[in-house]
């Protein structure tokens, strides 16, 4: 009998131990990254002076706020001068019309011809001097340099009095309350990451308290360590793959640059 009982608890050992050494069991895959979030550079498209600078570094901005304006005197002419160009094609057109209405049906043949076509050319001259005005409007907008996301202003590259040239680089915008961290983990764990899946972000600020995160990107494809990967497990791989986090919560209490730590269940 103390031989059979000896059996069945040393049958429970060896289970014991197999199922303690499941792939549930292992412990969490832990990786740190830095907060990051987009940036956008307002490249001037003309050359001019700046005559104003309204937003400056660090400055709240509303996506399509107005950051400076570019010396525009030219342009707005242009664009006077296309709205008169406007108003005398209508007149002229409209002349035309009421002439063919008054004294049309009295006109012979070839005078009624040449009345038409003049009326032809002259809806097409409206139609043109339209065009040139709308090319004049989008010129003008050219001189305003305005923020192409709601965000805070990074980088202020231009002064008041500064001559800007085509491509320059006048402002950086960052998104603002989109956060995201990248982090690369070994090639043990391609197939165990999936789109979506939840993971647990802890940063230093906030005393341990744990932030929410999804995975909201997955690199196609491996690449070679790079240098500034700080885990253990992905140092000892020649190759990892990227996989970007998206932040879902705390975003006030975050900001780019902050160091993160990521946590996934394996």
């Amino acid at each position: 009998m103390r031989k059979l009982n000896l059996i069945i608890f040393l049958f429970f050992i060896g289970t014991f131990a197999l199922t303690g050494c499941s792939p549930k069991d292992e412990p969490a895959m832990k990786v740190s990254g830095v907060v990051e979030a987009e940036e956008f550079d307002v490249f001037s498209q003309i050359s001019g002076e700046v005559i104003a600078v309204y937003k400056g570094e660090g400055a709240s901005v509303k996506a399509g706020e107005l950051l400076a304006g570019i010396d525009s005197t030219d342009a707005e002419n242009a664009v006077e001068q296309a709205k008169a160009n406007v108003r005398i094609a209508k007149a002229r057109l409209a002349q035309l019309t009421i002439k063919k209405a008054e004294e049309g049906g009295q006109m012979p043949d070839s005078a009624l011809k040449q009345l038409n076509k003049q009326i032809e050319e002259g809806d097409a001259g409206v139609d043109l001097a339209k065009t040139v005005l709308m090319n004049a409007e989008n010129q003008l907008k050219k001189y305003e340099l305005r923020a192409p996301t709601a965000g805070v202003v990074l980088y202020q590259n231009v002064k008041k009095g500064q001559l800007v040239n085509p491509g320059s680089n006048t402002f950086t915008v960052q998104t603002e309350g989109d956060y995201w961290i990248k982090v690369y983990l070994p090639q043990t764990y391609n197939g165990k990451v999936s789109l979506n899946d939840k993971v647990e972000i802890m940063a230093s600020n906030l005393d341990g308290e744990v932030i929410s995160g999804k995975v909201s990107w997955i690199s196609p494809k491996a690449e070679f360590t790079p240098k500034n990967i700080e885990t253990t497990e992905a140092k000892q791989e020649n190759t990892v793959f990227a996989v970007k986090i998206k932040i879902e919560d705390h975003l006030d209490a975050l900001r780019p640059g902050m160091n993160a730590a990521v946590t996934f269940d394996k």
